[in-house]
């Protein structure tokens, strides 16, 4: 990393906002290198590469056993055991970068694995809505934290969606899912249940942000509108498809470009793909196919954006907030390449559902 001078270090600090975490510079500099180094130990687009051609599931595992995840699978043969091991990478990660912030700081990232988590159970309750069956629902998440594999077990097997939905302990949100799934019923889609979801978490994470001062309040901004703005643009769109016209009840806080009036002039454009041109400014170049293949491209961007702020030398809030998403990010991309495999998909096909296979 490079020595860098004391009373620039101090200055960092004093600015960063984190300056009452941290009081010398040596733990500055030790906290800025260990976030880096754990940035670094991520997955290369190599490994990706070697996994999907690898020419069984057992095969991909072992090469997955080689790499920094050697002693998170290290044993392991079923897929659920790889689900453990990735859950308890992530959890040594969060342990290892929040312990270099306290306070309103760390309240922050307690918050964003949360919304991690929360991933997880948007995920069950729409396979839930849709009366998919349980080994198909548990292929596409993977299970940590509130939500782990025995409260999946658990969740899947209830009556209905609202009996799953009385499973969840987060009073506040089990509130705001009851009156959600009288929607989502109403227009025969799920999509009014997962806007409750995000909802909830971005509400959190919002305010938690409003919260913080300096670099890190600047930096977690950046990013929290960045994801926002692209949650807001795919609720437009599935609601678009499905004869919503008016999106304003719909939209998540704390967006930034994708204004009230473009969600308007997204939902009064003739087609998807007009729709889309209409925000290439914030999406880029974008060929719609599926919603799903404009998820992928979108969900491709934040990864590249949350990527680039290790480009920017300092320590900040962003800087974990950044590498938390970019390990949500990974073990995703791991689950569906192991699943890939175990279907006996072709490797560029596998690769074409990533987010990081790229580089980000």
């Amino acid at each position: 990393m490079g020595s860098i001078n004391a009373h620039i270090l101090i200055a960092l600090v004093k600015v960063s906002g984190l300056g009452g975490a941290m009081r010398r510079p040596s733990q500055y500099a030790y906290a800025l290198a260990r976030v880096y180094a754990k940035r670094s130990y991520m997955l290369k687009p190599a490994d990706y590469e070697a996994m999907a051609k690898a020419v069984s599931y057992h095969q991909a595992l072992r090469y997955l056993s080689t790499t920094s995840y050697a002693k998170y699978v290290a044993g392991a043969e079923e897929l659920t055991d790889v689900e453990r091991g990735l859950a308890l990478s992530y959890n040594e990660l969060f342990n290892e970068v929040s312990r270099f912030v306290s306070g309103r700081p760390r309240a922050f990232l307690e918050l964003v694995r949360y919304r991690h988590e929360l991933e997880v159970l948007k995920s069950l309750l729409r396979a839930k809505f849709a009366d998919v069956p349980r080994d198909e629902a548990l292929r596409n998440v993977v299970p940590f934290g509130r939500f782990n594999q025995e409260f999946c077990e658990k969740l899947l097997r209830a009556r209905d969606v609202a009996t799953a939905i009385s499973l969840i302990q987060d009073e506040a949100l089990r509130g705001s899912l009851s009156a959600a799934l009288k929607e989502a019923e109403e227009l025969r889609n799920p999509c009014p249940i997962e806007v409750a979801i995000d909802k909830h978490a971005y509400q959190l994470l919002g305010r938690a942000s409003d919260e913080l001062r300096g670099l890190d309040r600047d930096w977690v901004r950046r990013l929290l509108c960045g994801e926002v703005d692209a949650k807001n643009l795919m609720i437009c769109l599935r609601l678009k498809l499905i004869g919503v016209k008016d999106p304003k009840a719909y939209l998540l806080p704390y967006g930034h470009r994708f204004t009230v009036e473009r969600a308007a002039r997204v939902m009064a454009a003739p087609t998807i793909g007009e729709a889309l041109a209409l925000v290439r400014d914030l999406v880029g170049e974008v060929k719609y196919t599926s919603l799903s293949d404009v998820e992928g491209h979108l969900l491709r961007r934040l990864a590249s954006m949350n990527s680039s702020v290790f480009l920017h030398y300092g320590f900040h809030l962003g800087l974990p907030f950044a590498l938390l998403n970019l390990k949500f990010f990974e073990l995703r991309d791991i689950k569906a390449l192991l699943i890939g495999k175990s279907e006996g998909l072709p490797g560029e096909e596998i690769l074409s559902r990533l987010i990081l296979h790229r580089g980000a």
